[in-house]
């Protein structure tokens, strides 16, 4: 292999990983775009789901509450989660 070869390989192999890293960054931003949405909009839908199933005003902080504590149990396995993938990815 030639030294010019092996120079275009390496061009290639940079500009397949930057694209690779765009993407990336492009869904970790819409992920964490949906995440931090999620909240406001169970408030703003709120007066509909009250009227819908009869619900009293207590039952907001209710509903916001089952959110966050779903997400206390889960954070944690998703960050075991990604840290197991990205140790395996790193091997």
């Amino acid at each position: 292999m030639t030294a010019e070869a092996s120079t275009t390989a390496a061009a290639a192999r940079r500009e397949a990983a930057l694209k690779g890293r765009w993407l990336t960054v492009s869904i970790i931003s819409l992920l964490q775009l949906t995440e931090n949405s999620e909240g406001g909009v169970v408030n703003t839908v709120f007066p509909i789901i009250r009227a819908g199933l009869n619900l009293s005003l207590s039952a907001l902080g209710t509903l916001t509450a089952v959110g966050k504590f779903a997400r206390m149990l889960t954070g944690p396995m998703w960050a075991v989660l990604v840290g197991c993938e990205l140790s395996s990815a790193t091997n």
